[in-house]
């Protein structure tokens, strides 16, 4: 078996537009960048148990918000969920795994006036995955 995590540190901050072909300048733009996102954290883990010829999967991961405090959206982390089953004969396998995503957001149609309301969006996702193969 084995246990792995994975652990990053983003900055998006440090994203930026480069000057386009046209000669527009995204200065702007590059300091909205920097006054809306913030450093953040992304830990990942996950873990596999090994029983001839079976293998079990299941991971995790919490994905940070990268917006600053002074945004909306300061708590939009990201969540996921997975499981799955393997089987390896010599040169054949076949996988099937479940992956459960969740993230909630609020969000405004139009920019705020001072008097609208955000919206809720509660995201959900379920992906299922089949593999199969032959090694030759």
């Amino acid at each position: 078996g084995i246990i792995s995590a994975d652990y990053e540190l983003v900055d998006y901050r440090k994203a930026r537009f480069s000057n386009a072909s046209d000669d527009y300048n995204y200065s702007d733009e590059n300091q909205d960048i920097q006054s809306t996102f913030k450093t953040t954290s992304n830990l990942r883990l996950g873990a596999e148990v090994r029983i001839k010829p079976l293998y079990l999967r299941a991971g995790g991961g919490f994905y940070g918000s990268a917006f600053t405090n002074d945004e909306i959206n300061k708590d939009f982390n990201h969540f996921s969920l997975s499981g799955g089953i393997g089987f390896r004969h010599q040169n054949f396998y076949f996988d099937l795994a479940l992956v459960h995503q969740a993230a909630d957001e609020k969000y405004f149609m139009y920019d705020d006036p001072g008097y609208l309301e955000a919206s809720d969006i509660s995201n959900r996702r379920n992906t299922f995955t089949a593999t199969l193969g032959l090694k030759f």
